[in-house]
């Protein structure tokens, strides 16, 4: 087994949570990005238990051609820095993963990322509108469906709106807060806890006021469960829907150095309810998510975040209803 640092890192921290090494094959594949779940492989397996990859299509959570909208002008040299993308370690991570495994690679023109899938395991798969058809302005909802059900053999698509608000990837229209998120992915919101039961990202009424944001995330939750909840399963049978409170939000000055104001930002051009600030910090939102966990044999792996931050990098805030039930 060969690691580099970061490996060594991984191989220490299981060891004292008393993770029986041996269990564990290590593979160490140069990359240039360490969200291993969005550019990396996704997994099928057969009924003789062969292991399948999808090779889907990476285009860096859909930045090139979120820039060529915003800047139709300079659109010929974001298309060649794309084309340099396509090409990167990062789009061949997911080949390089099932040479190492020895699975079968499926190809797809299908641009998404794994944080952007949430399966069942039983032929129903969520989708966030954000997200997929974002990333693939050229495809109709019934093509990204049938190629799904090609390459991942489902059986029903059930798209959701919008994900979280500081999952954003835009400077406005929230003027004064600068997002560096998917633009909304599954995994910070929505996930399958089994085959019938989902977990889905929630603010409270009482606890809308304790942020801008909040009212935004609260809206888009509420429409994603009405839209769930006239869902069924691939049997048609309703699912049972668990709320489970989302993180505070977590703020950041641009350089990552000092405390920042919670109302720091300017919502009347979008929310005309929420009251006009009068100051203008430019403020770095995070992405947080209970939801973002790990399914492994007999394990989960998940974030822990009210533990203390270094007040030079964040100021974080764990009160109210972000601390009810929540490990």
């Amino acid at each position: 087994m060969t690691h580099t640092n970061c490996g060594e890192s991984a191989i220490i921290f299981l060891d004292k949570k008393g993770i029986d090494l041996d269990q564990i094959e290590f593979n160490v594949i140069p990359g240039d990005r360490f969200w291993i779940r969005d550019n990396g492989a996704v997994f099928l397996v057969a009924e003789n238990e062969r292991l399948g990859v999808v090779d889907f299509q990476w285009s860096s959570y859909g930045y090139y051609d979120w820039l060529i909208n915003k800047l139709p002008q300079m659109a010929d040299g974001i298309k060649a820095l794309k084309n340099i993308q396509l090409a990167s370690n990062e789009s061949m991570l997911d080949q390089k993963i099932a040479y190492v495994t020895g699975s079968e690679l499926i190809k797809s023109e299908l641009v998404i990322e794994g944080g952007a899938l949430e399966t069942n395991g039983k032929g129903v798969l969520l989708q966030c509108e954000q997200v997929t058809l974002q990333r693939n302005p050229g495809w109709t909802k019934k093509e990204i469906e049938e190629e799904y059900r090609r390459v991942l053999d489902i059986k029903k698509v059930i798209w959701l709106k919008n994900g979280t608000a500081d999952d954003e990837r835009k400077f406005l229209p929230y003027e004064n807060y600068i997002f560096t998120g998917t633009g909304g992915h599954l995994d910070e919101f929505v996930r399958f806890a089994d085959a019938h039961t989902i977990l889905l990202g929630w603010i409270d009424k009482e606890d809308i006021d304790k942020h801008p944001l909040n009212l935004i995330t609260y809206k888009r939750m509420n429409e994603n469960l009405k839209i769930l909840q006239a869902s069924t399963d691939q049997d048609g049978n309703p699912f049972k829907i668990v709320k489970i409170p989302l993180p505070s939000i977590v703020e950041m000055e641009p350089d990552g150095t000092s405390e920042v104001k919670t109302d720091a930002t300017d919502f009347a051009q979008f929310l005309p309810e929420v009251k006009k600030p009068t100051d203008k910090k430019m403020v770095n939102i995070a992405t947080v998510s209970y939801l973002n966990f790990l399914l492994t044999n007999g394990m989960i792996i998940n974030a822990s975040l009210c533990q203390p931050w270094d007040i030079k990098t964040v100021r974080r805030s764990c009160k109210g209803n972000f601390q009810r039930g929540i490990p």
